[in-house]
């Protein structure tokens, strides 16, 4: 049985590879201790990131211009 579509499994490297090295592995598993960053699977210890929750999870950080920036992804200015 062959994995088709969205049945992919990705691991934290290829996670890192597709977004062209800008998140590194470690980063991944950071988000998964905070609950952060794309859905994942695992069996036994070892940790998978179905193609599909990862495409997902990139699509909801897709913005257009900075207004549409989600709140928690804005940095916060010190106005002190």
């Amino acid at each position: 049985m062959t994995a088709t579509g969205s049945d992919v499994l990705l691991t934290q490297e290829d996670c890192s590879a597709r977004t062209q090295g800008r998140v590194k592995p470690a980063t991944f598993e950071k988000w998964r201790v905070a609950g952060k960053g794309p859905r994942f699977v695992k069996f036994g210890r070892r940790v998978f990131y179905r193609e599909r929750d990862f495409d997902a999870w990139l699509t909801e950080r897709t913005v257009s211009h900075t207004r549409a920036m989600l709140p928690r992804q804005r940095r916060k200015t010190s106005t002190g």
